[in-house]
Parts: C-alpha cells; sequence; structure tokens
C-alpha cells in the first residue's frame, strides 16, 4: 500500500522522491513519467524505464512531445503514446505528423476530450477501417494489426483515470503492485487512487505507513 502511495505521489507532484529512480521499476516509470508530463524527456535504457502512460494527471507540451519522439526512434509504442497524449491534449497538427494507423484508442482518447478533440475523433470515426493497435491491459501494441476495431471497449481514457476506489480486500494488492504505474482494478488499469478510506485499511497495511 505504500508503494501505491509513492506512485500516487510522484506522477502527482514533480520533484517528489526523486532520490528513488533505479531503485524499482515501478517507481523509475512513475519518476519519468512526471518528467515527460513536466515537458522534460528522461534517460530511458531498459523497457522497465519507459511507463505506459505520460497523460495524466498532465499533459505534456507539443514540443515535449515531439523531442520525446527524436529521443527514442524506432519506439512503435512510444509513437502511438505520444499520438494518444496529442488526442488527450487535442493536439491535432501533431497528431496528423506521426501518421499513425487509425487506432481505437486515439479514438476514444480524443472522444473523451470531445469539446476540443473533435477533429481527431471525427478524422477517425469517418474511416473505413479502425485498428485495435493499443492493449491497455498488457500495456503493449498488438502485433499484427488488428482491424475491425470497436469503441467503448478496452481502452482505459483520461477521465476513467480520475476514479477512485476504496482499499480493501477487493483490490487484491499483489496484483496492483506489479502494475503501480498504471494499475487496474475491477478490470481499469488506474493510475493510484488519491484517497482511502480507512475503516478498511487492515493493521499489517497500515503498519507499512510507520516503517
Amino acid at each position: 500500500m505504500a508503494r501505491l502511495c509513492m506512485v500516487r505521489g510522484i506522477r502527482t507532484h514533480d520533484g517528489f522522491a526523486q532520490e528513488l529512480h533505479g531503485h524499482l521499476p515501478e517507481f523509475t516509470g512513475a519518476l519519468n513519467a512526471r518528467a515527460i508530463m513536466s515537458n522534460r524527456v528522461p534517460n530511458m535504457r531498459s523497457p522497465d524505464d519507459f511507463p505506459y502512460s505520460f497523460w495524466h494527471p498532465d499533459i505534456p507540451v507539443c514540443s515535449a512531445l515531439l523531442d520525446l519522439v527524436g529521443r527514442y526512434p524506432g519506439n512503435d509504442l512510444l509513437r502511438y503514446q505520444v499520438g494518444r497524449a496529442r488526442a488527450a491534449g487535442c493536439y491535432i497538427s501533431l497528431y496528423l505528423e506521426l501518421d499513425l494507423p487509425l487506432g481505437a484508442a486515439i479514438t476514444e482518447e480524443a472522444h473523451d476530450n470531445r469539446t476540443s478533440g473533435q477533429a481527431i475523433y471525427e478524422r477517425i470515426i469517418n474511416s473505413p477501417t479502425r485498428w485495435a493497435r493499443m492493449d491497455d491491459y498488457k500495456r503493449c501494441l498488438h502485433s499484427p494489426l488488428r482491424s475491425g476495431a470497436h469503441l467503448h471497449s478496452d481502452t482505459c481514457v483520461q477521465s476513467m483515470l480520475d476514479q477512485t476506489l476504496p482499499v480493501g480486500d477487493s483490490l487484491y494488492l499483489h496484483r496492483l503492485i506489479r502494475k503501480l504505474s498504471d494499475y487496474r482494478a475491477n478490470h481499469c488499469p488506474l493510475i493510484c487512487p488519491p484517497f482511502f478510506d480507512s475503516s478498511r485499511i487492515l493493521p499489517e497495511h497500515a503498519n507499512l505507513y510507520r516503517a
């Protein structure tokens, strides 16, 4: 539970727990995500260094996303992640520069932010073919591409990451700790709960705060 709190603190507060970088993959990934959301491109070497999502709770500016793609060319997953961040941030011109296959996840991200993402949404929804490319549950790309993707399926869009859940036995703590950077509970990958129902925290979990 303490790790979940640390990851949320890292992702929501720039500069928090910098000394944990390199100690555990979930901390390093969260710190790198926070750096990207704060418009800095971190040095990332191993696959575990690359966070799956870096558009919540903040969206990087256009120039930072361009720098990120330029720093790590040839990383297909990263290109789709940047495309999705651009859809969440409604950067239509920069999204078009990536020339990505029209994916369902990016469509749903733009639809979730319809007030300013309508142009991206309509461009993809009017296409004769939409592709299932990103898998939010395995945090990877589908290979090969899957055509005929449906919307409102298994994409965890930005607004869903604002949802909160009380902490208790139903969260399957061991499973969550393995997915701290973008963990999933009740079949949806979330970031970290911003509040906890203290009445349901078991004594052995509460002791982690005092360790």
